[in-house]
């Protein structure tokens, strides 16, 4: 199958596309309303908001403020928990 041939990393390239995808189709078809995947959604506004911004479109920028830091609170967190179950193991989870 395309998912997982030996060593392969197909499968992780698919996934990337599929959420992509998805993405678009319902930023479409609700109006840039809902972003129906984790973390791409708030990838992709910051990737829209940031080229708005740059152009001198500033309608957006508390937007991109927001969400700027909503992803730095995302990687912040999954750097900190993977440094503490390095150290501590299940009992980080405590």
């Amino acid at each position: 199958s395309i998912a997982k041939k030996s060593g392969d990393k197909a499968y992780i390239y698919l996934a990337i596309l599929a959420c992509g995808m998805q993405n678009s189709i319902t930023s479409v078809l609700t109006s840039n309303l809902v972003r129906s995947t984790h973390f791409s959604g708030i990838s992709s506004d910051i990737g829209t908001f940031l080229g708005q911004t740059l152009r001198g479109n500033t309608v957006n920028l508390p937007k991109l403020k927001t969400f700027l830091g909503l992803a730095s609170s995302f990687w912040l967190g999954a750097f900190a928990s993977f440094f503490m179950t390095e150290a501590y193991g299940s009992s980080s989870l405590l």
